[in-house]
């Protein structure tokens, strides 16, 4: 089955718009006339989740599907090409201004999450190639249960040799980094992942203040960052569960006939 696609008159030619889907963010996805365009969807009540996009100069509104097999359509003139209904998705867009501002600056909340989540993850990397490197420098932005196992099996092949435990410890670090990066790509769409990404980072912080008590260095950085990390995590989680809200405001929403 081919990709829902329409034809856009304009002054000059016909433009062809197709549609290409969401990306993990939720924005929508068209290539009109075979260029690449994003846009973030608006939650219009009564009609559904809208997206603007411009074919040929001339605007067109594109309605997302709300729930799986249903097909999106383009409104073209306040016309909805598959349905034949007349709607006043213009008029809805701009009537709802706030609600708009209001779900866009939620996205940038959960992306904002998401980018702190992933670099955590990096630097993480990069610290246990510090660690091989024998510095005496690291990120404190990190997860310390991660380097903590590699520290065990790297330093102890050191010591004794023990290649058995460096390859143990190398494979349980693998493991947990592969974790936390499979809930960042998961976070994306499913909020579940967030929340077993902050509980996982939870025990980690709680792993840092074991090993902080006692410390004659001072980890206070390395809390704060933690601190920072779980902030983020909890304000991606929130994010995310305001814009399922919104979701479920349109998600049985029917295409809005005036009166």
């Amino acid at each position: 089955m081919g990709k829902p696609t329409w034809t856009v008159p304009g002054d000059d030619r016909v433009h062809m718009v197709v549609y290409q889907g969401k990306t993990f963010s939720g924005n929508a996805k068209v290539t009109i006339d075979g260029m690449y365009y994003e846009a973030t969807p608006i939650s219009a009540p009564g009609i559904g989740a809208l997206a603007r996009f411009k074919a040929g100069g001339r605007e067109v509104i594109l309605r997302l599907p709300a729930r799986s097999g249903e097909l999106p359509d383009l409104a073209i003139d306040g016309i909805f090409l598959g349905s034949g209904l007349a709607v006043d998705a213009s008029q809805a867009l701009a009537c709802a201004p706030e609600l708009g501002a209001a779900q866009v600056k939620t996205r940038q909340k959960m992306r904002a999450g998401r980018t702190s989540f992933l670099t955590m993850i990096v630097l993480t990397v990069v610290n246990m190639f510090l660690l091989v490197a024998d510095t005496t420098f690291s990120f404190p932005f990190s997860a310390i249960a991660p380097q903590l196992v590699f520290g065990i099996g790297f330093y102890g092949f050191q010591e004794t040799g023990a290649m058995p435990l460096l390859v143990i410890c190398g494979a349980a670090t693998l493991l947990m980094l592969g974790v936390y990066l499979l809930l960042y790509f998961l976070s994306a769409k499913y909020v579940a992942a967030s929340w077993i990404a902050l509980i996982l980072f939870t025990v980690d912080t709680a792993i840092l203040i074991f090993l902080s008590v006692g410390n004659a260095t001072n980890p206070i950085i390395d809390l704060i960052l933690h601190a920072w990390v779980l902030w983020a995590l909890g304000s991606m989680i929130h994010a995310q569960h305001k814009l399922n809200r919104f979701s479920r405001d349109v998600s049985g929403a029917q295409p809005y006939v005036p009166q």
